[in-house]
């Protein structure tokens, strides 16, 4: 008996196992599950100002969403806090801080929409310490 395959079904295997080898590497950056989309949403919106709070409470069981909803909250609260302190120091500096912060949460949004487990300097440090349970 010979085993002859279609060039159909070699590229549908191929197929399975090149979406397999990306829900498995997608796995394995962010602790062995796979994401939705709306995970992945949710966590990017999670960037956006006072929207930090949406991933916290819409998914509390979702490491992901937790994990990028605690970085957007403290890079908010960052921003509110040292807005306060560069704006006494003139509009050039607050101007640069803003920039900054701008960049950074357009980075954790790249991040969250790829689904990748960013940790962002210094923000992840204390961004991990908190916990809402």
């Amino acid at each position: 008996m010979t085993d002859e395959t279609t060039p159909e079904t070699t590229e549908e295997v191929t197929n399975t196992v090149t979406e397999s080898s990306k829900n498995t590497e997608a796995g394995a950056k962010n602790g062995g599950s796979t994401l939705t989309a709306g995970e992945k949403t949710l966590s990017a919106i999670g960037y956006i100002s006072f929207f930090c709070i949406l991933p916290l409470v819409m998914k509390p069981t979702s490491k992901f969403c937790q994990h990028h909803g605690k970085q957007g909250l403290v890079l908010t609260l960052f921003f509110i806090l040292l807005s306060w302190v560069t704006w006494m120091g003139g509009p050039i500096i607050h101007v640069l801080f803003s920039l900054i912060w701008v960049v950074l949460a357009i980075l954790g949004i790249i991040n969250a929409v790829q689904g990748v487990k960013w940790k962002m300097p210094l923000v992840e440090k204390i961004a991990g310490k908190l916990d809402f349970d």
